[in-house]
C-alpha cells in the first residue's frame, strides 16, 4: 500500500514534465512559420525590405522550423542586405549557405554573396585591453571618399551613425562588415586619452578594407591629448581633459581662456562708487570755481578802493 504515493508521484511528476516541454515548444512556435515566410518572401518580390524583414526575422528566429530552412533565411539575408544591415545580412546567408544542398538553391544564393564580396569586405575588432576593456566604446568612422553604390551609402550610413551614438558593445572578436575603402578612424575623447586602435602593435587613424579581412586591436594605450591648454587628469582611473584653474573652456573658440567676471549686474550698478567719488569731485569743483572768482573780484575792488582813499587824502604830500 505505501507503493502507491510513490507511484502516483512519479506520474504526476511525468505529466508535469511533459506540460512544460509542449508549452515551451508552443511557446517556440507560437509564430506562424507558414505564413510569415509566404508574406516575407512576398514583400521581398514587391522591394519592401523593411517589411520583409519585420515578418521574416520571428520566421527565422522564433520557430524551429525556421533555424533549418533555406528560404527563409535567404530571404532575411536578402532583405537585410538591400537595407543596408550587411553584417546581419552575411550572418543569416552564412547559415543558408549551410543549408543548400540542392543545386538551385545555390544558384540563388552564390550571386548575392559574390556581390557582397565585391562591395564590402571583413573587419575584425579584437580586444587586447583585458579587465579594463570598454563594454561599448563610440567611434568616429568617416570615408576619405564618398561610395557611389547606394548599397554601400546607406550600409555605411547605419553603421557610422550607429557607431557615433551608441558604440560597439564589445567581445572577444566583433565581426563586422563594410564598403570597401579608406577610412579616417577616431575615438572620441575622453575614451581615447585611455584606448587606441592598434595594427601590428602600431596605433593607427586610417583603415583600408579591401578583399582580405582586415583585424584591429583595440589597446589600454592613449591615442590622443589635451589641446587648446587643456591639461589631463586622472580620478578614480579615468582620464579627462580640463581647464587649468582660473580658465572657462571657451567652445566658439575651442581652447581655454581666462574667466571673466560673472557679475550680472547692469554697468551702473556695477561702478556707482566711482561715479560717486566723480560727482563728488565735479559737484565741488563747479561750486569752487565760481566762489574764487568772487574772492579775487572782491580782492580785486578792495586794492581799487585803497588806492582811491590813498589818493583823496589831503595830508600827504603831493
Amino acid at each position: 500500500m505505501r507503493k502507491k504515493p510513490a507511484l502516483w508521484g512519479i506520474v504526476l511528476m511525468t505529466w508535469v514534465a511533459v506540460g512544460l516541454g509542449c508549452q515551451t515548444a508552443f511557446a517556440q512556435d507560437e509564430v506562424d512559420f507558414d505564413e510569415n515566410y509566404r508574406s516575407g518572401r512576398e514583400m521581398v518580390s514587391q522591394n519592401l525590405y523593411m517589411d520583409a524583414v519585420r515578418l521574416l526575422y520571428p520566421a527565422v528566429f522564433k520557430t524551429s522550423r525556421g533555424k533549418k530552412h533555406f528560404g527563409a533565411n535567404y530571404f532575411l539575408g536578402m532583405a537585410y542586405y538591400h537595407v543596408g544591415s550587411v553584417t546581419q545580412a552575411m550572418k543569416v546567408l552564412t547559415t543558408a549557405r549551410a543549408l543548400a544542398r540542392k543545386r538551385n538553391q545555390r544558384e540563388l544564393l552564390y550571386p548575392l554573396l559574390k556581390k557582397i564580396s565585391k562591395d564590402f569586405g571583413e573587419l575584425q575588432v579584437i580586444s587586447e585591453a583585458g579587465a579594463d576593456s570598454p563594454k561599448i566604446l563610440k567611434i568616429a568612422l568617416t570615408p576619405q571618399k564618398a561610395f557611389t553604390d547606394s548599397i554601400q551609402r546607406r550600409a555605411f550610413s547605419i553603421i557610422a551613425d550607429l557607431w557615433s551614438k551608441k558604440g560597439i558593445q564589445f567581445e572577444n572578436t566583433k565581426t563586422l562588415w563594410l564598403p570597401k575603402g579608406e577610412y579616417f578612424l577616431q575615438i572620441p575623447q575622453p575614451m581615447c586619452l585611455s584606448y587606441a586602435f592598434t595594427i601590428g602593435g602600431t596605433v593607427v587613424s586610417d583603415l583600408s578594407i579591401g578583399d582580405s579581412a582586415v583585424s584591429i586591436g583595440l589597446k589600454d594605450v592613449p591615442s590622443c591629448k589635451c589641446l587648446g591648454g587643456q591639461v589631463l587628469k586622472i580620478e578614480a582611473k579615468k582620464r579627462y581633459c580640463t581647464c587649468p584653474d582660473g580658465n572657462i573652456w571657451a567652445s566658439e573658440r575651442k581652447r581655454c581662456i581666462l574667466q571673466q567676471s560673472t557679475d550680472n549686474r547692469s554697468w551702473l550698478a556695477r561702478n556707482w562708487p566711482w561715479l560717486t567719488v566723480v560727482g563728488v569731485v565735479v559737484v565741488a569743483a563747479a561750486v569752487a570755481i565760481p566762489v574764487g572768482l568772487v574772492v579775487a573780484q572782491n580782492q580785486d575792488r578792495d586794492i581799487s578802493f585803497g588806492k582811491t582813499d590813498l589818493f583823496l587824502r589831503r595830508d600827504l604830500p603831493r
